[in-house]
């Protein structure tokens, strides 16, 4: 999307190309590429995004990450605060 880094779980459909793709399989190449078209697709891409924007699904597992967090943090500034009574 022009300047922006869209980032989606595999599962969302979106438009465009992914810019990592899936090399292995269960041990097996399944996408061969030369390390000159790996360099080519990089430097592509290199510098190109000013912004990032997250699917719906990442959103959700970002907010679900900062949620724990938030709980595991004032947890552990509870008990410190109980320790020190």
């Amino acid at each position: 999307r022009g300047d922006t880094m869209y980032v989606a779980h595999v599962t969302d459909k979106v438009d465009g190309e992914p810019l990592y793709k899936k090399l292995v399989s269960k041990g097996r190449i399944v996408y061969r590429e030369t390390p000159q078209v790996q360099a080519a697709r990089a430097n592509a891409t290199w510098g190109k995004y000013s912004r990032v924007e997250f699917s719906p699904t990442i959103q959700g597992y970002i907010s679900t990450y900062r949620e724990k967090r938030a709980t595991e943090r004032a947890a552990a500034r509870a008990a410190l605060e109980s320790g020190r009574s």
